[in-house]
């Protein structure tokens, strides 16, 4: 019979100890030599945009009270405005990025209108295709699943594991470079290692969730194509041959004959909008839409998908808050977009004191801090 509870039975035999113990320098070194080589490739570590790291902002939101300037939208509210810059034209605010790329803002301003905790300054990056069509958001859509997230843990709020756990995974992966601006180990070996044309580090995300964007870090025009192909849903094979402006004259003609999209529910969605905007007014809350800057082939393909007097001007005429075309001052201003669709991020900050301005001009200046 045994003298101890804990026979020597019961541990790992030295074999199997051995096994364990070379897996795990194997994974070590692996993890080693990946970020050694994408050192060597210029890659820098920086902060992965989580659910976490959202869901943490979210509740500074509420948290906040009076004192939050909030901005929802997508990539163009996230990468071209400057919150530090904000923070020193109104030091009485205290800016905060709930935006969150390649989605609507429509699920969150409809968290932020339901939310009676929420009373603060709201800046909205609207696009008018966003509300001309049903609103069929599928379950999946991040925005959705974020804030549904945050409303759950609003309604438990006793320290949950699965949240520590997504904190001390966002810790490590903000010091690997095998994250870095959304990438994943296999992807950034492949992609940034092992391939002909490393993908370059352009984007950097920050600490309070807004992006850098160093566009001139990028091949062109074949990254400005990939993005218009993308934006128009449209194969484009490029032949460097091909003069340039011929290119381009075939894109704009190939905008100019698609068919504006119909406006038949927008007046129905723009009372849901004015809805929720007026909840959060009626809180104490201050709410305002704004166009985010655009240029080129993107810009003239908006304005034929959605044209300004059946849509935006619709908008002005219906909506009880300050509807603001930045978009039209940015590009009086000279401000351009390298991909027609983002400012680069040595743009941002000038940008951003235009923005503060009209916001003010708006009546920023004159809501009350509780």
């Amino acid at each position: 019979m045994p003298s101890s509870t804990f026979s020597s039975e019961r541990l790992p035999s030295a074999p199997l100890l051995a096994t364990l113990q070379s897996a795990f320098l194997l994974f070590l070194l692996t993890v080693l030599a990946l970020e050694i080589g994408l050192a060597a490739r210029g890659i820098r570590p920086n902060q992965e945009d989580s659910e976490s790291l959202w869901l943490h902002e979210r509740a500074r939101a509420d948290a906040l009270g009076a004192r939050a300037l909030v901005m929802i939208g997508a990539s163009r509210i996230l990468l071209d405005t400057d919150l530090t810059e904000m923070k020193r034209q109104m030091p009485e605010l205290e800016p905060v990025q709930l935006a969150i790329d390649g989605t609507s803002f429509v699920p969150i301003l409809r968290g932020l209108a339901q939310d009676r905790d929420f009373h603060g300054k709201l800046i909205v990056d609207f696009n008018d295709y966003l509300i001309d069509s049903p609103q069929t958001l599928p379950s999946d859509n991040i925005a959705v699943t974020w804030e549904h997230d945050f409303e759950e843990d609003r309604a438990h709020p006793w320290p949950r594991f699965t949240r520590m756990e997504d904190r001390l995974q966002d810790l490590v992966r903000s010091h690997l470079r095998a994250y870095a601006d959304g990438s994943r180990p296999w992807s950034a070996l492949t992609h940034r290692i092992l391939a002909r044309h490393p993908a370059a580090q352009y984007l950097t995300i920050l600490p309070n969730r807004s992006v850098d964007a160093d566009y001139r870090r990028l091949p062109e025009p074949q990254f400005y194509l990939s993005r218009i192909s993308s934006t128009l849903n449209l194969k484009i094979h490029y032949d460097h041959r091909i003069p340039w402006p011929l290119v381009m004259q075939t894109l704009a003609g190939y905008i100019a004959r698609l068919p504006a999209h119909s406006n038949a529910v927008y007046l129905h969605n723009i009372a849901r909008l004015n809805d929720e905007i007026h909840a959060i007014q009626q809180r104490g809350g201050w709410v305002a839409l704004i166009v985010s800057p655009t240029s080129g082939l993107v810009r003239d393909y908006l304005e034929e998908q959605n044209p300004r007097p059946f849509f935006w001007d619709l908008l002005v005429s219906h909506v009880q808050a300050p509807a603001l075309r930045i978009d039209d001052l940015a590009l009086q201003a000279g401000f351009l977009c390298p991909d027609d669709s983002h400012l680069d991020r040595h743009d941002k900050s000038a940008y951003t004191d235009l923005l503060m301005q009209q916001l003010r001009v708006a009546g920023l200046d004159a809501i009350p801090q509780r």
